[in-house]
């Protein structure tokens, strides 16, 4: 993104004070063209991409030399895990797929070996055809040197630049596109719900990738060790107590404070209780993990909802439980709010916050389909709110931790 051109003290701290609120436009006037070094306009907007986070968008106009280029940044934290995002492209609708590209992101065409690594592109929103577009720009432009240096590699690079077109253009049977990354901050957009022309999967990040991202190898939230932990769970859990250790703020890097602590569930077993706070930032995360051995099988547990006592009833949800409600058509997979410790209502009410995040029907959407999504959330509330009896809540957990 352009440099804010700064004339005073004064009047730098004032150009570079940006509104960033959701769907607003904040224009500054003043910067820097790192073409003609005239003066350009650069406009900048925080907003919500549906089905993904929030992102910022900028835009830099120079109407001296005609400069211009867009970026795309994300305005929350790196991802606890990275993504990788295969799509299979069979027609012109797939083509338009909206992609999130990250500046941490790699992109690969494997039927043209082809890999567009993360180094070579900054942060984007585009389309699967804009990718390719711009990659087969990008190759063509030194076209003529490779040509000159060696043509035998020149052919071979004039064929890919060809078929990237060719596929941009919609002249293709059926080709992969692969984006991988491993800040976990990119995205390609789904179809329809479930798209089986698109696979996602999350992984763990290596310690090459922990290093391009500007980690310390090995470094992460969930493989710190501390010492003592052995020691607390050796205890009787009445003579335990809650241990508190450093821990680098997944949001702002800085020192925050991790707490946790062991505590027995009557009727089932012992878990541990994880909470997290950052005194920089802000950021706060709360976690629960069932502890003892893998049992043998999984557990299903059915729930008949007659009455508000019922909704009062404690709920242990692990991050590996599905959660099913028949009378809404509703299935939350594995993984899907993470785990939690809290009663049925409380449960509800975190599946309509979730909901409300993952909006698949932003302001682009048709009306109608917005009707439905909001009418949808209307019913969830009512079960929450006990306007509604009776229901059926399943969970399923295959390591037996709900």
């Amino acid at each position: 993104m352009s440099a804010v051109e700064a004339k005073t003290i004064g009047e730098s701290a004032e150009q570079a004070e940006v509104d960033l609120t959701l769907d607003n436009i904040s224009i500054v006037p003043d910067s820097l063209c790192m073409a003609c070094g005239g003066s350009g306009e650069t406009r900048i907007m925080l907003t919500k991409i549906p089905l993904f986070r929030e992102v910022l968008l900028s835009s830099f106009a120079c109407p001296h030399c005609g400069e211009r280029n867009t970026e795309v940044q994300f305005g929350g934290e790196t991802q606890p895990k990275g993504c990788r995002m295969a799509v299979t492209c069979s027609s012109r609708e797939d083509l338009d797929r909206q992609v999130v590209k990250s500046e941490s992101c790699k992109v690969l065409v494997p039927d043209l070996e082809l890999e567009i690594p993360a180094a070579t592109q900054r942060g984007v929103v585009t389309t699967v055809e804009g990718v390719l577009t711009r990659a087969a720009d990008e190759l063509a432009a030194l076209q003529p040197q490779r040509l000159v240096a060696d043509v035998e590699v020149g052919r071979k690079v004039q064929r890919v630049i060809d078929a990237l077109r060719d596929r941009a253009a919609g002249d293709f049977d059926e080709f992969q596109l692969i984006v991988d990354d491993p800040a976990g901050n990119s995205f390609v957009q789904p179809l329809s719900q479930p798209d089986s022309a698109l696979t996602t999967t999350h992984y763990e990040r290596t310690d090459a990738d922990a290093i391009a991202l500007g980690f310390r190898p090995g470094e992460s939230s969930t493989s710190k060790t501390v010492e003592g932990v052995d020691d607390m769970l050796a205890k009787p859990s009445e003579e335990r107590e809650v241990m508190t250790f450093g821990v680098d703020c997944p949001h702002c890097r800085a020192p925050g404070e991790e707490q946790m602590c062991v505590a027995k569930i009557p009727y089932f077993k012992e878990c541990v209780i994880m909470s997290f706070s950052c005194a920089a930032c802000g950021y706060r995360n709360a976690e629960v993990k069932g502890g003892g051995a893998v049992p043998l099988k999984g557990c299903r547990a059915t729930l008949k909802c007659v009455d508000e006592g019922d909704l009062l009833r404690d709920v242990l949800k692990s991050d590996t439980a599905a959660v099913t409600i028949p009378e809404l058509d509703l299935e939350l997979v594995h993984g899907t709010l993470g785990s939690v410790y809290t009663t049925l209502e409380g449960c509800l009410d975190k599946i309509v916050d979730a909901l409300l995040r993952g909006n698949p029907f932003g302001d682009s959407a048709e009306t109608e389909n917005r009707r439905k999504f909001e009418a949808f959330l209307d019913r969830v509330r009512a079960l929450r709110d006990g306007k509604v009896f009776p229901f059926t809540v399943i969970m399923q957990d295959p390591l037996a931790n709900s």
